[in-house]
């Protein structure tokens, strides 16, 4: 009997434990082939609570610890040992005997021509015995994983690394979920969590929950800080930026920097060179309704009373949104030989073509990939015949 004690963080299993259950006086009753006595049970043995047959050999084990055998006793198999004591549970083979002890460890004899009767070095916390022909087989006790060393609390600065790290021990394999304020943190599965580039949202308390077959057990939490990052001079650093974004015409484009120092911190963004805008608290920069010449390169300086800093380049790309017309000789040349779609774009730039039949999210598919030239590319899509409705889009890659 095992129980398995669990609350929120995770669960346990216990040892094992051994109920054994006999006849009302103990006694023995055998029938059968008795050539070697194998059934002739030994005059006043009782208290008895369990009995294993082998080929040629009974075995019975007592309620106080001991064994009785009888039977053929070539190769010794009936010889119990002087010392076996502690004993709670026997099997036989064909020439051979096994008990299991109460420490969970295991006394085989007879014969050994296989090896059966090795019980291989260093063997414990067996909870079962078993004894085939010319074998034997112990089931062993997983015991539970433990926490060993427990991951520390930590505080960093905005932008620097925070690392979490735990050892445990327990029959492999072991796994490994680290959560933050309860909840899971996806992709985190290991025994070292390493955050990097920390941001005022990774504060909080962090533990992992680590699982074998025996059960699981939670590490103790560890609080994650993160404070702001200031040189001495309280001058403004920033420690996180946009690099490219990508938006369609008659749609908003953002970018953004991450800045810290001492407050008030003033922005300047420049397009292309140029004073786009500017203010407090514009580390956020929105551009509705993007037309192709918003795209370019833009900049952002931080500044406050102690310094300023610039952030490296960022670049808003405006891809055109394309309206294909519809006429009725296009509509008959549909049923003939598909919709053929004429674009005209930067030249040297490579474009990608996909269709929708609901312009959904999960719904478009590549139809192909081209480079502009000198002169509008063409491209039919011949599946156009078969679809009642489709819709396209061009990306530039």
């Amino acid at each position: 009997y095992r129980v398995r004690v669990g609350n929120a963080p995770g669960s346990v299993i216990s040892r094992a434990a051994l109920l054994m259950v006999s006849s009302y006086d103990g006694t023995v009753v055998a029938w059968g082939l008795n050539t070697n006595g194998q059934t002739t049970v030994p005059e006043g043995l009782s208290g008895v609570v369990g009995v294993a047959g082998g080929r040629d050999h009974t075995v019975a084990l007592k309620s106080d610890g001991t064994v009785v055998a009888w039977g053929r006793d070539n190769f010794g198999r009936t010889t119990v040992p002087a010392d076996l004591s502690g004993v709670v549970g026997v099997a036989a083979g064909w020439d051979h005997t096994v008990a299991l002890k109460s420490d969970g460890t295991v006394v085989a004899w007879g014969l050994n021509t296989s090896g059966q009767t090795t019980v291989p070095a260093g063997l414990s916390e067996v909870v079962g015995v078993a004894a085939g022909a010319n074998h034997t087989v112990a089931v062993r006790e997983i015991t539970p994983v433990s926490v060993t060393s427990q991951p520390v609390a930590q505080t960093v600065n905005v932008g620097q690394t925070a690392t979490f790290s735990v050892t445990a021990t327990g029959p492999e394999p072991l796994s490994y979920q680290w959560r933050k304020d309860g909840l899971a943190v996806a992709g985190a599965t290991n025994a070292t969590l390493t955050i990097t580039q920390c941001a005022y949202w990774h504060a909080g308390f962090y533990q992992v929950l680590v699982n074998n077959l025996a059960g699981s057990v939670s590490s103790v939490p560890a609080r994650l800080k993160v404070e702001p990052l200031r040189t001495e001079t309280g001058a403004p650093v920033i420690v996180a930026q946009s690099r490219i974004v990508r938006s369609i015409e008659g749609r908003n484009a953002s970018l953004g920097v991450v800045a810290v120092g001492d407050s008030p911190l003033n922005y300047i963004w420049q397009r292309d060179g140029t004073n786009y805008a500017s203010g407090p608290d514009l580390g956020v920069l929105v551009v509705p309704n993007v037309a192709v010449e918003d795209g370019g390169v833009y900049r952002v300086t931080v500044s406050n009373n102690a310094g300023s800093v610039a952030s490296a380049l960022m670049v808003i790309r405006v891809h055109k949104a394309v309206m294909l017309p519809a006429t009725a000789e296009q509509r008959s040349n549909i049923q003939s030989e598909g919709y053929r779609i004429t674009v005209d774009a930067v030249p040297g730039s490579v474009y990608i073509i996909e269709a929708s039949p609901d312009m959904s999210p999960a719904s478009w598919v590549k139809l192909g990939e081209f480079t502009v030239g000198d002169q509008a590319v063409g491209f039919l899509d011949e599946q156009a015949k078969q679809q009642p409705r489709r819709f396209y889009r061009v990306i530039e890659k």
